[in-house]
C-alpha cells in the first residue's frame, strides 16, 4: 500500500521569495489547520541524485543563514558598541553640563557678592560724605557762633568801654598843688 502526499505544495518557506500584497506571506501557509497538514512527506523516496542536490540545497541555505546571521550579529555588536559609545558621551555631556551649571552659578553668586560689596562700599561711601558734610557744616555753625560771640563782645566793649572808665582816665581836675589844700 502507497502513501502518496496529499497536496503538491513544497513544505518551506523560500527566504528569499517575496509575494504579492494580496497574497498572504509564506507563514500564513505554515499556520494551516490539522487536517491541511500533510504528514506522510518524509516518506517519499527520492533517487540519490535528488537527494544529493536536496542536501546541496540544504547546505546553501545553511550557509546563506550562517551569513546573514553572522551580518546581524555583527550589526547587533555594532549596536551595542554605538550604545555604549552614547552613553558614554551622554554622561561625559551631562558632567560637562554640571560643571557649566556650577560655574554660572558660581558667577552668579560671585557677581551678587561684587554688587552687594559694591552698594555697600556705595553707602559708607554715601554715609562717609554726609558725616563729612555734617562736620563741616558744625564747624561752620561754631565758626559762626565764635565769631557773633567775639563780635558781641568787642560791640560790648566798645559801648561798655566809658563806663568802666577803660578809655580815658578820670583825673582830679586840675588843682593846685599845695600843702595846705585838702584832699580829695
Amino acid at each position: 500500500m502507497a502513501l502518496t502526499p496529499q497536496t503538491s505544495k513544497p513544505k518551506w518557506s523560500d527566504p528569499s521569495a517575496t509575494w504579492k500584497d494580496d497574497e498572504p506571506p509564506p507563514l500564513m501557509d505554515m499556520m494551516r489547520s490539522e487536517a491541511d497538514v500533510d504528514r506522510f512527506h518524509n516518506r517519499e523516496e527520492q533517487s540519490p541524485e535528488a537527494m544529493a542536490q536536496a542536501i546541496t540545497d540544504l547546505k546553501a541555505t545553511v550557509d546563506t543563514l550562517g551569513g546573514r546571521l553572522a551580518a546581524v550579529e555583527e550589526g547587533t555588536s555594532g549596536v551595542v558598541h554605538a550604545a555604549k559609545d552614547l552613553g558614554t558621551n551622554m554622561v561625559k555631556m551631562g558632567d560637562a553640563l554640571t560643571r557649566r551649571v556650577k560655574e554660572l552659578e558660581f558667577d552668579a553668586e560671585r557677581a551678587a557678592a561684587e554688587a552687594a560689596s559694591a552698594k555697600a562700599e556705595a553707602a559708607s561711601a554715601k554715609t562717609a560724605l554726609a558725616s563729612e558734610r555734617r562736620a563741616r557744616e558744625k564747624t561752620v555753625r561754631m565758626a559762626m557762633i565764635g565769631a557773633a560771640v567775639l563780635v558781641a563782645a568787642m560791640v560790648g566793649l566798645i559801648f561798655l568801654a566809658p563806663k568802666l572808665g577803660v578809655g580815658r582816665a578820670n583825673s582830679p581836675a586840675p588843682v593846685l598843688y599845695s600843702p595846705n589844700a585838702p584832699a580829695n
